[in-house]
């Protein structure tokens, strides 16, 4: 009954007047969410000899983490729920573990390094920032921060999580 009478109804032909303080705007054209994205398809990891360069800048896609507020709030939370339910370990300190964590949320690559003693066990694992990480061929690994500024990791001590990529 209630939708009978509403068609019944008739609208104006043009809207009310609501004064002289009323704005118009629009998000403009449509983008298809498969377009544009292929052009990352050609795109390849470059090997310079030493290690292997990602196509992407891993900074510029550290600092889009803090252009939205809603994403960097989404991976705050996700971070912070993993450390709540962390496990203490005497090897991995909660920090280590929130680094490592919020690098694998943000740039799908988390890496921890094993400290090693005198005696060749590890002491302690500590998280090179992943944006700063470089992997080379039969698992050698480079922590590289500019031009000429290079460190090269022990083989065998660091251990290298990855977000699988169906591409």
């Amino acid at each position: 009954m209630l939708i009978e009478q509403m068609a019944s109804q008739t609208l104006p032909a043009t809207p009310p007047a609501t004064g002289a303080g009323t704005q118009v705007f629009s998000f403009g054209e449509p983008t298809p969410v498969l377009g544009g994205r292929e052009v990352f398809d050609y795109l390849e990891c470059w090997f310079n000899g030493r290690w292997y360069e990602p196509p992407l800048s891993l900074d510029g896609l550290a600092r889009s983490v803090g252009a939205s507020v809603h994403l960097h709030s989404g991976l705050m939370f996700k971070r912070n729920l993993l450390s709540k339910t962390f496990i203490p370990h005497p090897l991995l300190a909660r920090a280590s573990f929130e680094q490592f964590s919020l690098d694998f949320l943000c740039l799908g690559n988390g890496y921890l390094e094993g400290r090693r003693s005198r005696l060749g066990g590890v002491r302690k694992l500590e998280t090179p920032l992943a944006k700063y990480m470089r992997a080379g061929p039969d698992g050698q690994f480079y922590q590289v921060r500019g031009w000429k500024d290079e460190h090269a990791f022990e083989p065998d001590s660091i251990f290298h999580l990855r977000e699988a990529d169906i591409h």
